[in-house]
């Protein structure tokens, strides 16, 4: 009979292996395109008493989430950021827009997106997304 293994601390933030090939997927295209961008370059304060640090900030300053599952802590969490950092321009790319908030609800990601005013994108970032203008970001701490 063997014996049990140890218990071990499991970190506060599991990325399930879909979203990091589909993070990795999106960094390769990003690159393939020569486009500008930083990954996780930065931490937002917000209330509270949080942090939160983006997936990928292009160069022109917009604010690209990737989303393979969009939870009801990321939704509230966003909705939190958007009120207390109007100016900043977040985005989300989803694996599947289409996919359901919850077993109960008929909103969709994308729906959600529209009704709190969030720009959004099937699988890739658009390359409009990268030739807008150069929109100004706040300082905030290095992660």
């Amino acid at each position: 009979m063997t014996a049990p293994l140890p218990r071990m601390k499991m970190k506060r933030r599991m990325i399930p292996t879909f979203n990091q090939s589909f993070e990795q997927r999106i960094q390769q295209e990003l690159a393939a395109k020569k486009a500008a961008f930083l990954l996780e370059p930065f931490a937002v304060p917000y209330q509270p008493k949080r942090r939160y640090v983006p997936d990928i900030v292009l160069s022109n300053g917009i604010i690209v989430e990737l989303k393979g599952e969009f939870t009801s802590t990321d939704r509230k969490k966003h909705r939190l950021i958007q009120a207390q950092y109007p100016e900043l321009d977040i985005r989300f790319v989803f694996a599947d827009p289409n996919r359901l908030i919850g077993n109960k609800s008929s909103t969709t990601y994308a729906h959600w997106c529209e009704l709190f005013g969030f720009r959004y994108a099937a699988l890739h970032i658009p390359g409009s997304w990268l030739q807008e203008p150069y929109k100004r970001l706040p300082q905030f701490k290095k992660d």
